[in-house]
C-alpha cells in the first residue's frame, strides 16, 4: 500500500474528468437514490464524480492517497459543504467519518489492494454502512490486445507504467472476499472498453453492487 501511495503522490494526473456513466447508469438500474443520503467514495481520483453525486442531492464523503486531489476538489466545490474529503488510506482510515453511510463506492482502486488489505477494507465498509446500505465498486478484470479477432490477455496492452500495479483478478476472487467479508452480491455489470481507434486492446471492467448478509 506504500508503494501506491508514493506513487499517486509523484505521478502528473489530470485535474477534472467527466463522471462515469455507466456508474450512475448501474446505480439506476439497481435503483439506488442518494439524495440526501451519506455516500463515501474510495478513491474518489480527479473528483467528477464526487462532485456529480453532490449535484444530485447527496451528502458527499470522500478519501484519496493524493494529498493533491483533496485541494482539487475543494477548489470544485466552490461554496458548497459538501463533498467532504480528506487524504487518507482507504483500507483503515474510513472510520475516520464516524458517521453511517447509505452508500460506498469505489472505481479504478480495489485491484491495487493485496488480498489481506482488501479484506481489511471490506469489513470496515461493512461496519461503515447503514441498515440497508449498499456497496458498489468497478474494478479491472483484464486488458486484452486483439489478435487474429480473439482477446488475448495482455497486462501492458494499455498501462505503460510499471509504478501502476493493476492486479488483474476474475469474478471468483472478488466475490470470495465479499462472502468473507460480509457481503453478498445482488446485481452485477460487465464493460468492456476499447482505447484507441483501430480497437486493437480492450479492457475488461466489473461492477458488482453488494448489500450486508443478513
Amino acid at each position: 500500500m506504500n508503494e501506491n501511495i508514493e506513487y499517486w503522490n509523484s505521478v502528473q494526473r489530470e485535474i477534472f474528468a467527466c463522471p462515469n456513466l455507466c456508474l450512475f447508469r448501474f446505480m439506476g438500474d439497481v435503483g439506488i437514490n442518494i439524495k440526501g443520503k451519506n455516500v463515501l467514495e474510495l478513491g474518489f481520483g480527479m473528483g467528477s464524480d464526487l462532485i456529480e453525486m453532490q449535484k444530485r442531492g447527496a451528502n458527499a464523503y470522500g478519501i484519496d492517497i493524493d494529498k493533491r486531489k483533496v485541494g482539487d476538489v475543494n477548489k470544485l466545490k466552490g461554496d458548497n459543504e459538501f463533498p467532504i474529503v480528506f487524504c487518507g488510506d482507504i483500507v483503515s482510515d474510513i472510520k475516520e467519518f464516524n458517521i453511517s453511510f447509505d452508500f460506498v463506492s469505489s472505481q479504478d482502486t480495489l485491484y491495487y489492494l493485496e488480498e489481506e488489505e482488501l479484506l481489511q477494507c471490506l469489513n470496515n465498509v461493512k461496519e461503515s454502512l447503514a441498515e440497508g446500505g449498499k456497496l458498489l465498486f468497478q474494478i479491472i478484470t483484464g486488458d486484452y490486445r486483439i489478435v487474429d479477432g480473439e482477446e488475448v490477455f495482455d497486462s501492458k496492452a494499455i498501462i505503460k507504467n510499471p509504478g501502476n500495479k493493476i492486479l488483474f483478478r476474475d469474478e471468483n476472487f472478488y466475490v470470495s472476499c465479499l462472502e468473507k467479508s460480509g457481503f453478498k452480491v445482488i446485481a452485477k455489470k460487465i464493460v468492456k472498453e476499447t482505447f484507441s481507434s483501430n480497437c486493437d486492446v480492450v479492457r475488461h471492467n466489473l461492477y458488482l453492487c453488494c448489500s450486508k448478509l443478513d
